[in-house]
């Protein structure tokens, strides 16, 4: 099986569990430092949003990933939809596929961030065009 290149969107380092899930589905996970630096940058403004996510394709297209897997906040998930809302009215997709990490086991309040990982779900695609409301 040819192994497909996708960027990992998170602050955190993947867990030893999400990289034997990529390993599974044939996706080679390229570009770690860069996809984790953008992971870690404050979204404070919809500016933020659309830097982010300008970088995130940028990524993507530099090193042929035909998806970004992670955490994804609720500004870049808004950006997310909007790729879908694009789609329905084109009548197509476009853009780069987004899975979000599905994690289990939350800290108790206050506690140190623990988790499980279930699995990545497919949440939609992020593309340029929709980027163009937060500009």
């Amino acid at each position: 099986m040819d192994k497909k290149n996708v960027l990992w969107f998170s602050r955190h380092q993947p867990t030893a569990a999400q990289l034997a899930e990529c390993e599974q589905r044939g996706w080679n996970v390229v570009a770690l430092d860069q996809g984790m630096e953008l992971g870690t940058r404050n979204i404070l403004d919809d500016g933020d949003v659309y830097a982010i996510g300008q970088a995130l394709l940028g990524l993507a297209a530099d090193h042929d990933a035909s998806a970004i897997v992670g955490v994804w906040t609720a500004p870049m998930q808004e950006a997310i939809a909007r790729t879908a809302q694009d789609a329905v009215q084109r009548g197509e997709w476009s853009g780069v596929e987004c899975y979000a990490a599905w994690n289990v086991t939350r800290p108790a309040d206050g506690g140190k961030p623990v988790f499980e990982h279930r699995r990545f779900c497919a949440v939609g695609r992020l593309s340029a065009a929709a980027l163009r409301w937060s500009k």
